[in-house]
């Protein structure tokens, strides 16, 4: 933060502040999300809010459940994606209410199947996705006008107009490949191995221009973390008749290797006594950590003539404290105010992050009906329980999902096309009250509206 120049009132006005957008009311923080299962793939998974670890057919078992890929229908190649999502975040604080939507494109999943090429008896199959489970992008943005009270040259309360913006977006990509096995006509297990990268970004960017007073500052911070991690997947099923029952489970995620980097920059220009002061810093030798915990999956299916019902059940492991962030957070750097002749030391607002994840249990229920051989309709119902637990960089909210699609399927291909809603718990976000130069809670929630479009080609 940068004082006033020449101005003894301001200089303990901001220090005491210590923020960058000493104008707001209050500073929003960035929202951030850690939902691993808020998106769903596939045919099935799509439209079924992914309810499909005992009935899923095409290359997205590689996520669902690797034992299900020998069900695959012959080599083929499969994807869906979101063609839009709308999402709206919305935080009430003390000094009002705040939202903004995003429209994003989100890819969802790419992937394939085939048989081993030196076996001709149909019993092992492998297969390749690439997944993109977790996708998130927020920004909010802050303006209002505030009397602050400056000193020399022009001492006196003056008007001071404040644009304030903070945003996020964090992306999960897994590619994967899997085997599978036919123990019997009626049951398969299968393995896989997933490479994560996540990557995360937030910024904060603050103007604020004085008129009267001839005063102009601009400061922002960006903060940016790559990790890359390995996972192991095992599934299983059994077939009894209408009766499809099925078992899945991912390990706990193991980092190879991460990046970190944070940038400071400010620049603050008094008209009145012809000053300008500016800073940069960067910090690129931080490392970060992204854990995913083990979860375990349960999936029971039943077919009536031609209606198909699921229910899954997943158990989310608790995963201990660590370290998100690691490096020279906050940055520190110094300047010298040609208007006071003093140096400096200003600090960006970032901070060091850790984070803690509890144990949860999610469900996601499915059903289908055939219409005719060719045209089924499905639906599903999905929550998604964060495992968030005391951080200050992720916020906790449970999601839920509630989908339909429609799917025309034939002996060489099939079509698919849904559209889903979602809706969120109420949690808790930090603001920055410049007032009292305090920390407070806010309530913070989501809204989500999308349309899903995939398809499949069977090359035999």
């Amino acid at each position: 933060m940068y004082p006033q120049p020449n101005s003894r009132t301001g200089t303990i006005l901001f220090l005491m502040a210590g923020f960058a957008a000493t104008a707001w009311a209050v500073q929003v923080e960035p929202i951030s999300l850690r939902n691993e299962h808020r998106l769903h793939f596939g045919e099935l998974g799509s439209a079924a809010a992914g309810a499909v670890a005992a009935r899923v057919t095409d290359p997205s078992a590689v996520w669902y459940n690797p034992g299900r890929l020998i069900q695959t229908q012959s080599p083929s190649i499969s994807g869906s994606a979101s063609i839009f999502e709308s999402a709206t975040t919305t935080v009430e604080t003390s000094d009002g209410t705040y939202s903004n939507s995003t429209l994003n494109t989100i890819p969802g999943y790419v992937g394939g199947s085939g048989r081993i090429p030196w076996r001709e008896d149909n019993r092992v199959m492998w297969g390749f996705g690439v997944f993109v489970p977790l996708y998130w992008d927020s920004s909010l943005e802050n303006r209002n006008t505030q009397t602050l009270t400056f000193g020399a040259p022009n001492p006196g309360p003056y008007a001071v107009d404040t644009v304030g913006r903070v945003s996020t977006q964090s992306r999960l990509l897994v590619p994967a490949v899997a085997l599978s096995v036919r123990v019997t006509d009626d049951c398969g297990i299968g393995l896989s191995l997933m490479a994560q990268r996540y990557e995360h970004r937030q910024e904060r960017n603050t103007s604020e221009t004085s008129q009267t007073r001839g005063l102009y500052r601009s400061y922002w911070e960006i903060q940016e973390q790559t990790v890359t991690s390995l996972r192991i997947g095992a599934g299983a099923y059994h077939t009894w008749g209408p009766l499809d029952i099925a078992v899945a489970a991912k390990s706990p995620s193991w980092r190879i290797m991460s990046t970190s980097s944070a940038e400071w920059h400010a620049v603050q220009a008094s008209f009145a006594s012809g000053t300008v002061v500016t800073s940069d810093a960067y910090n690129g030798a931080g490392e970060a950590e992204f854990q995913s915990p083990f979860e375990a999956t349960l999936g029971v299916a039943y077919t009536v003539d031609a209606c198909t019902a699921e229910l899954d059940v997943t158990y989310l492991a608790a995963v201990g404290p660590y370290a998100t962030v690691e490096g020279d957070l906050p940055i520190g750097s110094r300047v010298f105010n040609t208007g006071t002749g003093l140096d400096i030391t200003t600090l960006s607002t970032g901070t060091p992050g850790e984070l803690e994840l509890e144990q949860a249990w999610n469900i996601a229920i499915g059903a289908g009906w055939e219409m005719s051989p060719d045209i089924a309709i499905h639906l599903g119902y999905a929550i998604d329980h964060s495992q968030v637990e005391d951080s200050d960089e992720f916020t906790d909210l449970d999601i839920s999902t509630l989908s339909i699609g429609l799917q025309r399927k034939t002996a060489r291909s099939a079509v698919f096309a849904g559209v889903y809603t979602q809706w969120s718990s109420t949690g808790t976000s930090r603001v920055f009250n410049s007032q009292s130069a305090t920390w407070e809670d806010a309530a913070v929630s989501i809204d989500v509206w999308g349309a899903v479009l995939g398809a499949s080609y069977y090359l035999e």
